[in-house]
Order: C-alpha cells, then sequence, then structure tokens
C-alpha cells in the first residue's frame, strides 16, 4: 500500500478526492530543478503539489521532497488521521490544511520557503512535531480554528505559532528557538475577531520579541 509520485512538468499534481484511505503511504517527490515559470496554482484551482479533498483518511503515511506548488500537501473538507508525515524543502508552504477534521502525529518539515504548516477553518490535533528553518510562520492558524498542539519544537523560523482571525489554540510541552517572534496574535480578515493562544510548559529563547 505505498505510492510514490515523481513530478516531472510544471503543470502536474496529484489529487484524491471522495476517498476512503487507510493505512497507506504517499510519497511525492518534485524533480523539476528550476524555479522558473513555477505555477502556484493550477488551472484547476489545486494549489497543492498532493492534495487529497472531500476524504476519510485513517493513518495515513506522507512524505514530500522539493515541491514547487503553493502548498506540498494541501487537504480539503478531509477527515482522519496521518500517523507519520515529513515535508521537506517545500518552496511555498509545508502543509495546508482547509475545512477539515485532522490528528496528525510524528510530524517533521524542514525548510518551507513560506509556512511550514497552515489551518483554517477546522478542528486540528497536533502531536510530536519538529519544525525547523520554516521562512515565515512555524504554524499558522485561522479563521476560526480550533488547534491543539504538544510536544513540540521550532527551530529557525520568522514566528513560532500565529492565531489570527478567531482561532484558538491550545499548545502545551514545547521548544522554540531562533525566532524573531515566538508568538503572533492578530486580526487579518475584517470578518473576524483576533486570535486566542494558550500555552503550558513552554520555552521560548532566542527571539526578538515574544509576542
Amino acid at each position: 500500500k505505498k505510492i510514490k509520485f515523481l513530478k516531472k512538468d510544471n503543470n502536474s499534481r496529484v489529487l484524491f478526492f471522495n476517498s476512503n484511505i487507510k493505512d497507506w503511504s504517499l510519497e511525492f517527490v518534485d524533480l523539476i530543478n528550476n524555479n522558473n515559470d513555477i505555477i502556484r496554482r493550477d488551472t484547476n484551482g489545486l494549489s497543492g503539489c498532493l492534495n487529497i479533498y472531500d476524504s476519510s483518511i485513517e493513518n495515513l503515511k506522507v512524505y514530500t521532497n522539493n515541491t514547487k506548488c503553493e502548498d506540498a500537501l494541501n487537504l480539503v473538507r478531509t477527515d482522519g488521521s496521518i500517523g507519520n508525515l515529513k515535508i521537506s524543502n517545500a518552496l511555498f508552504d509545508g502543509l495546508d490544511a482547509d475545512f477539515s477534521n485532522l490528528n496528525i502525529e510524528n510530524i517533521e518539515v524542514i525548510n518551507s520557503g513560506n509556512d511550514c504548516m497552515d489551518f483554517s477553518y477546522g478542528q486540528y490535533f497536533l502531536n510530536k512535531l519538529n519544525l525547523s528553518k520554516c521562512s515565515d510562520k512555524a504554524i499558522s492558524t485561522g479563521e476560526g480554528s480550533n488547534l491543539e498542539v504538544n510536544n513540540f519544537i521550532i527551530n529557525e523560523s520568522l514566528i513560532g505559532i500565529a492565531s489570527k482571525d478567531s482561532a484558538s489554540v491550545n499548545s502545551s510541552d514545547g521548544s522554540i528557538k531562533n525566532v524573531d517572534k515566538c508568538f503572533s496574535l492578530y486580526k487579518k480578515k475584517q470578518e473576524f475577531n483576533g486570535g486566542l493562544l494558550q500555552y503550558k510548559n513552554l520555552k521560548c529563547k532566542g527571539y526578538n520579541d515574544f509576542a
């Protein structure tokens, strides 16, 4: 139950939709060597190199490398669990999840050109994370989402955790280091309020501003 995708064309995308996916391993490797003429969102509106829409997932293993799309992995209206997630060298966002209910464990996201993980309009539980070299936010939560994140390490990112636009974040047992800001809470869209963030057993060091 393993599928490996090799991307050789800028227009290539993978889409699973209306699917029940259980105990599968999915690997996506982008073989495009240059960053010229990158198509961040294709003509079908797909932002991810690997996309899962309107599906139920259970105990997936997902690996991506060198992706040159808006998102390495995009999940939309999808419920279930990912047991292992590794995203390396995403040109833009690592994971983007929208309108979903997800439980994700054993997460490693390294070297993303924008956010390492971005969540909106859903319910999300994250456990055992190692996020590093995120050019913008390590974890971004917005649009009324509820996020719980436990047992995490964030290193060398612009912002550790952001909560915006009526999002609620509960975090515990974490380490954030070598960032510009440990936390960021704000309102970006007019129809929402600000963000809420709670934390316990958390250490942050090597920062310019705590929040």
